[in-house]
């Protein structure tokens, strides 16, 4: 540059035409270097070399000019309705939205000055074409509009009427945005705080979001490790107790180039893994022979009832009667079903180590079982007076190693003697509003 100005500055007769002829070329390469600096992405003088772009949004405030060469290679014709290529350039982008409008300014068209045209196709066989104008114009400016799909490639041109050479501009309007891979939370869950119980295998995480009919690739991390890909669902062990942050990332590739044309998240949750305190398997203790109408109690035998976050009891022809069950492992039920009919109670329940299975018995009403036949004792001697709590019924020998005796079948408080020692379980039935109640009794007979 001293050297160009050390020759611009001589002041001598014979330098006036090199200098002119400099300045000339510093302006010529200077303005040369300023339009080609932008036709950024490059063009494709064929349809399939056309390298796809991520998005529409890479071609808007594109400037550029036409080719300085012949190139005939394009979709014959260009437009179902006619137009001919003669210097044709071709891009192909990724459409994230479902319309688009194209506009294409123009100046300083040289060699006929006939103008532009332009067009869009859906395949690189020419076999879909999308929109086109193949009029000539050298009004300054076409458009064309579209209807788009969602992660579909499509292929845009722009050829100089019989060769025109022209300055232009391309001017992109679009739709919203509409293949957007907003996460919600690692399995829905809400404060990104999840329990898992030590020794866990194959625990599933899943993140849910829109299907854009994108290739997408997921990328799974834990404690900053990558333990999957591909899925928007994996599968993961935790043998040990402790902290662990899981991650997930998403990614849109572009088939045909390899690269990355969007990315969501990291979307974060971190994974609580403590030992199970209840090891034994849990049982749901109730009466599953009630009456019409009759109130019954439910309990979840749990080794450590303390560790329990919540229980979620629910029924099927009940109402559940106690306060704040989700805070207790027993529940009373109001049962509003007819004798004949059937209803059910269920619970399961959150600890640290996660949520546990869900729990069931069948309820059966029209057979009760009812604490109707007295208390359980242990009678020394062969022989003692029943106490049921109803006064019309039946007793029944049930269980016991001898022979029982009663003075009276029908009597509550009949008198029994036993032929042997030990143990035996006795019935007393009854019938109530259309329903057979039957109560037992356990008495142990030992020596006096």
């Amino acid at each position: 540059m001293n050297k160009i100005r050390y020759l611009i500055n001589i002041s001598h007769p014979k330098t006036d035409m090199l200098k002119l002829f400099l300045i000339s070329l510093i302006i010529f390469l200077g303005n040369y270097v300023y339009t080609w600096s932008q036709c950024t992405p490059p063009s494709a003088d064929k349809i399939e070399d056309a390298y796809v772009l991520c998005s529409l949004e890479e071609l808007n405030g594109y400037s550029c000019s036409n080719s300085h060469y012949t190139n005939p290679f394009g979709c014959s014709p260009l437009c179902p309705q006619g137009g001919t290529s003669t210097n044709t350039q071709w891009w192909a982008f990724t459409s994230f939205n479902t319309q688009a409008t194209f506009t294409v300014t123009f100046s300083n068209c040289s060699v006929n000055g006939a103008g532009i045209q332009m067009g869009l196709w859906g395949d690189n066989q020419c076999n879909d074409i999308i929109a086109c104008n193949e009029n000539c114009s050298s009004q300054g400016q076409v458009s064309i509009s579209a209807m788009l799909q969602k992660c579909k490639v499509y292929y845009f041109y722009i050829n100089g009427c019989n060769g025109a050479i022209c300055d232009y501009t391309i001017s992109i309007m679009t739709s919203p945005r509409e293949c957007n891979a907003n996460f919600k939370r690692i399995n829905d869950d809400l404060d990104r705080n999840i329990p898992v119980c030590a020794g866990v295998t194959n625990q599933e995480f899943f993140i849910n979001y829109p299907d854009c009919n994108c290739k997408t690739v997921f990328e799974w991390t834990l404690d900053g490790n990558v333990v999957g890909n591909d899925s928007n669902v994996i599968l993961l062990d935790f043998p040990d107790e402790g902290d662990f942050q899981l991650c997930v990332t998403a990614y849109i590739d572009n088939p045909f180039s390899g690269s990355t044309c969007d990315q969501y998240g990291p979307e974060c949750s971190t994974i609580h893994v403590r030992k199970e305190t209840n090891n034994h398997t849990p049982k749901l203790i109730t009466n599953q022979l009630l009456c019409a109408f009759d109130t019954s109690c439910a309990e979840i035998n749990l080794d450590d009832p303390q560790s329990v976050k919540f229980f979620r009891w629910h029924t099927t022809g009940g109402t559940i009667i106690t306060q704040n069950p989700e805070l207790m492992n027993s529940v009373c039920i109001l049962w509003n079903q007819q004798n004949g009919e059937n209803g059910k109670v269920c619970v399961d329940y959150q600890t640290d180590c996660g949520q546990s299975q869900t729990f069931c018995k069948d309820v059966m009403f029209g057979l009760g079982v009812k604490d109707i036949a007295g208390q359980n004792e242990t009678i020394r001697g062969l022989s003692t007076m029943l106490a049921a709590e109803i006064p019309t019924g039946q007793w029944q020998k049930i269980s016991g190693p001898g022979k029982v005796n009663f003075s009276n079948i029908n009597d509550p408080n009949s008198k029994i003697s036993v032929s042997k020692y030990g143990i035996y379980v006795l019935s007393w039935k009854s019938q109530k509003n259309d329903c057979l109640m039957q109560g037992l009794v356990t008495l142990k007979f030992i020596r006096a």
